[in-house]
């Protein structure tokens, strides 16, 4: 995608006095290139599925149950010109060892590892914006990486 997220808008139940942490949370996102994306996540909602659907202008991909560490689930794609489904076998080491690695190859071949410090970053200014956002209600800007 190419695209930063530029502002978040949030909803939570939480960030107050009875309840400083959140269980459930909406998100809007717009992200630098004008692409708006929604996400809401929590642990309240009974009987969760897990899912993650991405719509883009030719079709969709959705990754049914996947959103687990164990990273099994199905992998479907739809367009006009491509249908397809594959369905991975859950692992519960898959993320650990994902990770690891993942370290051990941007340590030994000197590269950058697949997720930055700068990533790292990035990931504390949007959850700091959601949480700014849903105790504000208001809209907040997350301002671009400057180094």
């Amino acid at each position: 995608m190419g695209q930063t997220v530029g502002e978040v808008a949030a909803i939570t139940d939480g960030q107050t006095a009875d309840a400083p942490l959140e269980n459930l949370a909406s998100l809007n996102l717009r992200f630098s290139g004008g692409t708006i994306g929604t996400m809401v996540c929590g642990s309240r909602m009974p009987d969760a599925i897990n899912d993650l659907t991405i719509y883009g202008s030719d079709g969709r991909v959705l990754l049914k149950n996947a959103a687990s560490p164990t990273l099994g689930g199905t992998l479907e794609i739809t367009s006009e010109t491509v249908n397809s489904e594959i369905f991975y076998e859950p692992d519960p080491l898959a993320l650990a060892k994902w990770q690891i690695e993942g370290f051990n190859k941007a340590v030994t071949l000197n590269e950058e590892p697949r997720a930055s410090g700068l990533d790292g970053l990035r990931s504390v200014q949007v959850t700091h914006a959601m949480i700014e956002s849903a105790k504000t209600k208001r809209t907040v800007r997350v301002e671009p990486i400057q180094f």
